[in-house]
């Protein structure tokens, strides 16, 4: 999970590879737009999305409620209006008149309710929770009354995502069966071995002028992946595996490849615990954070890919600290002296994968620190060392790439098991984190990310270690400018395409 190859196989489930037969069988009526991108899921089951490449096909096929956009605001898909109870208990959702299915009949409120009632039954969604939908009934053919178990002032953020994507035939079990009639804007035309063909569904209003008619979705080893977009075979590639900075260098020098840089990524940091014995104290944990300072334990010379962490989320989207605000915060660090009491010995959880774990490590023991050193590879492994064990400083990350994080930081502060180490009894994170995820208003939710930005670095809690990137490729007559860049978005129907 912590380098190239490994961050991959988080993102993505290493599932089987194409075969040349796989993608002959397909017979195009035009040419497609090519995606390779990560390994594909051999299945679509909303239920089960487990990797990157599953949510980008299924937010081709499916259409949700609601969506988000690049200000993480709220905006109507399927649904045009809305409103909520007092107590943000009940959601009342009015759907467009003039929503369709790919074979041109009206999506009709029954059929939203039978989605969801699916996938409350089921139990088994990884990234969505049902549990909090108490009932789904429809008033009439458009109108929609959701009842949760509890207050959730976020709930119109939560149905966004892909799993409340809605389904013509929702207890389909085969991929073709369950995507031939689809509400996306796109339908599934033929599936290989690790490939989607997919074609335009008329009578989706959504799509950009010159939109690709037909896209192919198919998965390569990395080699095919490097020689499909140099000579033009793929018009978009995303890398799997851990592609050298050699090669991508290489890649680039070629005029009509453009690299896509999407706001999409991992944060890595150490976690210094204030509640162990050598870390109490604040002045020690400045001093410690002073040692693995941005640039200390990095190399800004792997860019793109890699670069110096100055704090705990991917920089520049909203709800982030500004540059400046983090310079001057690491300008007052750097002054930090060493404690009088320095700790003899530190018992240090580390990444195995993370591949400037050694700098980490030297830069303590450079200080004269002796280390109790563990080491982990994937994040179960995480978890029951760090039950087992109380470490004074570890080795983690999480996925900041999200538009609006407070997901991110439920996670990060998830009470079974943190991702941050806070003081015994202090109850300021929680606080401040329950506040964000029952606020409707996005801005009043960035300034406390940003305000829990800010205090993670003041209160020592903290030693942002690295950012890494997702970096793709593109041909240059693909044009995605109309993608967000600040969430991880691969949307053809809202790329251009010129073919010469």
């Amino acid at each position: 999970m912590k380098n190239l190859v490994l961050v991959e196989a988080l993102i993505c489930m290493a599932f089987t590879i194409a075969t040349p037969s796989a993608k002959a069988e397909i017979n195009f009526t035009s040419k497609p737009v090519i995606a390779d991108i990560y390994a594909v899921p051999q299945a679509l089951d909303p239920k089960k999305i487990t990797s990157a490449s599953h949510y980008i096909i299924l937010l081709h096929l499916v259409r949700p409620l609601i969506k988000m956009n690049a200000q993480a605001e709220v905006e109507g898909d399927l649904a045009e209006s809305w409103s909520n109870s007092d107590n943000f208990t009940v959601y009342i959702l009015k759907l467009r008149a003039d929503a369709k299915w790919s074979n041109g009949s009206l999506i009709t409120a029954n059929q939203v309710v039978q989605t969801f009632s699916h996938q409350m039954n089921a139990k088994s969604a990884i990234h969505a929770d049902f549990s909090d939908i108490r009932t789904i009934t429809a008033a009439d053919d458009h109108t929609l009354h959701f009842t949760l178990n509890r207050p959730n002032a976020n709930f119109l953020v939560k149905i966004a995502h892909p799993e409340c994507g809605i389904l013509k035939n929702p207890k389909a079990t085969v991929d073709i069966e369950m995507f031939a009639v689809t509400s996306g804007p796109y339908v599934l035309v033929q599936k290989g071995e690790s490939s989607y063909f997919l074609k335009r569904n008329p009578f989706y209003s959504g799509f950009a002028q010159d939109a690709p008619i037909e896209v192919l979705f198919q998965s390569s080893p990395l080699k095919e992946q490097i020689s499909a977009i140099k000579s033009k075979e793929a018009d978009f590639v995303m890398p799997r595996g851990g592609l050298a900075l050699d090669d991508h260098h290489k890649i680039i020098e070629h005029k009509y490849i453009k690299p896509w840089e999407p706001h999409l990524g991992f944060s890595y940091w150490m976690s210094l615990n204030p509640n162990s014995k050598a870390l109490s104290d604040h002045a020690t944990r400045k001093w410690i954070q002073c040692l693995l300072a941005p640039g200390k334990v990095d190399d800004s010379s792997m860019k793109p890919f890699w670069e110096p962490a100055s704090q705990m989320y991917l920089p520049e989207g909203i709800g982030r600290l500004t540059k400046w605000e983090t310079s001057d915060f690491w300008t007052a660090t750097a002054a930090s002296v060493r404690p009088a009491h320095v700790p003899h010995r530190l018992h240090v959880l580390v990444s195995k994968g993370y591949p400037f774990s050694h700098k980490v490590l030297e830069a303590l023991q450079g200080a004269g620190i002796k280390l109790d050193i563990s080491e982990y590879s994937k994040q179960d492994e995480f978890v029951a060392l760090s039950k087992a064990k109380r470490f004074d400083i570890f080795m983690i990350d999480n996925d900041f790439s999200s538009v609006d994080l407070i997901e991110n930081l439920l996670v990060t502060f998830n009470e079974t098991r943190p991702l941050v180490t806070v003081k015994s009894g202090s109850d300021w994170y929680r606080s401040r984190l329950h506040k964000a995820e029952n606020s409707m208003d996005p801005g009043d939710r960035h300034l406390l990310f940003r305000e829990i930005a800010k205090a993670l670095l003041d209160d020592a809690l903290i030693a942002p270690l690295s950012y890494f990137h997702v970096v793709g490729y593109r041909n240059e007559n693909l044009d995605i400018s109309s993608w967000s860049t600040l969430f991880p978005e691969v949307a053809f129907w809202k790329a251009s395409i010129k073919r010469h």
